[in-house]
């Protein structure tokens, strides 16, 4: 895997399978997308709907890095609201998206 000059890998991430460029590509924009609404469920759930409307897998890395970004900043309301569209959506009901979740 060769390096960026501030030492960050650009191939693929063997475990979960996106490359690292492409996990800072769409976090930034999903955290950006979903740090500026109002608490209005309607409103979260639909940012979030249109966010992976395009996906061809459930971006779970992604929105992970989202919700350890707004735990961060103690952003707890919305932490609910996500995690809450997670499960909507039929995510980590499965032992490995739960650890993936959970895990650090």
């Amino acid at each position: 895997m060769s390096k960026t000059e501030n030492g960050h890998s650009l191939g693929v991430d063997p475990l979960l399978g996106y490359s690292s460029i492409y996990i800072r590509a769409v976090f930034v924009p999903l955290y950006m997308k979903i740090k500026g609404l109002s608490n209005v469920k309607e409103e979260v759930y639909g940012a979030l709907d249109s966010f992976i409307a395009w996906e061809l897998e459930y971006p779970l890395i992604v929105v992970k890095k989202a919700l350890k970004r707004l735990e961060f900043e103690k952003e707890w309301k919305r932490i609910i609201q996500v995690i809450n569209w997670i499960f909507s959506k039929g995510q980590g009901k499965t032992l490995g998206s739960y650890y993936t979740l959970l895990k650090h």
